[in-house]
């Protein structure tokens, strides 16, 4: 309608370009079929086309759009923008890093076989990235290699357990997506135990895990986390995990502080009063 109707879609890139950015987020092909066949020739003088061609990180890039369809597996989306005149432009130069790690991260083993067939040794993509698609895979039997990541959001503990002083810390992703069982595995006091980088934010984003929707991270787990695993760079952001436990629990802010010598401030009390949490509210006379 915005472009038959009112001849308008195409007229401002703030317009096309988070739609296009929504319907790949959301898997709608048609809509992203329709946006490409109608797409104008883009006038690169213009700075929002500079931003859609050449900025790597934002939202409607295209180099986000690329990766989304990695993060999701979905062959089709990306080949309708790699087949169109400026996703096959901007592939020959753009860095696939996170387009690779994205599929390997995830198990999408049909997505990275489809770059090997379809992008490999034709020059539709930097030679660079044509040498590391193939070592995404075990030969002889050309298997997806299985990385930390993949096995976590799997739900692999055997897996997971011969790699987990590979894994340096959990993205807040994978904290609200990883089944009871890995969590509760994750946490467990083991002979070596889990080491994580505060870098990763793993604890803070453990913490803020607890009660979002569709996680199974308990605050007993939280607890377990900080009694059982060892952090390699303590001093590093355990004071902004403590002012997130504050507004859920006084027992892990005791353990935080016992364990990892977080201070107490202003900013807890504040962050206790704003989520309720009498429990802390009530520490804080004790303190």
């Amino acid at each position: 309608m915005l472009h038959e109707d009112f001849n308008c879609l195409f007229v401002l890139p703030r317009l096309w370009q988070p739609a296009l950015a929504h319907s790949v987020k959301c898997n709608m092909l048609d809509s992203v079929q329709y946006i490409i066949d109608n797409l104008p020739a883009l006038d690169l003088d213009k700075w929002g086309y500079r931003m859609f061609l050449h900025n790597t990180e934002g939202p409607n890039s295209l180099n986000t759009l690329f990766t989304q369809c990695a993060k999701d597996g979905n062959i089709a989306i990306f080949q309708e923008l790699a087949k169109s005149s400026v996703g096959a432009e901007y592939l020959k130069t753009m860095p696939m890093r996170y387009v690779i790690s994205e599929a390997i991260d995830h198990g999408h083993e049909a997505f990275l076989k489809h770059l090997y067939q379809h992008h490999v040794g034709n020059g539709t993509i930097m030679k660079t990235w044509e040498d590391i698609i193939p070592n995404c895979f075990i030969k002889p039997e050309f298997k997806l290699r299985v990385t930390p990541l993949a096995a976590l959001r799997s739900g692999d503990t055997v897996c997971v357990e011969k790699l987990i002083h590979s894994i340096d810390g959990l993205d807040s992703e994978t904290c609200c997506r990883i089944s009871n069982s890995m969590a509760t595995f994750i946490v467990s006091p083991r002979i070596l135990p889990f080491t994580f980088h505060y870098y990763n934010n793993t604890l803070l984003n453990l913490i803020k895990a607890v009660g979002q929707p569709g996680s199974n991270i308990t605050l007993d787990m939280v607890c377990q986390f900080v009694v059982n695993c060892r952090p390699i760079d303590p001093e590093e952001n355990v004071n902004e995990a403590m002012r997130c436990a504050a507004g859920h629990s006084a027992e892990l802010m005791r353990l935080l502080r016992s364990h990892y010598n977080a201070k107490l401030d202003n900013r807890c009390l504040a962050q206790s009063m704003e989520k309720g949490c009498r429990e802390t509210m009530v520490s804080f006379s004790n303190n």
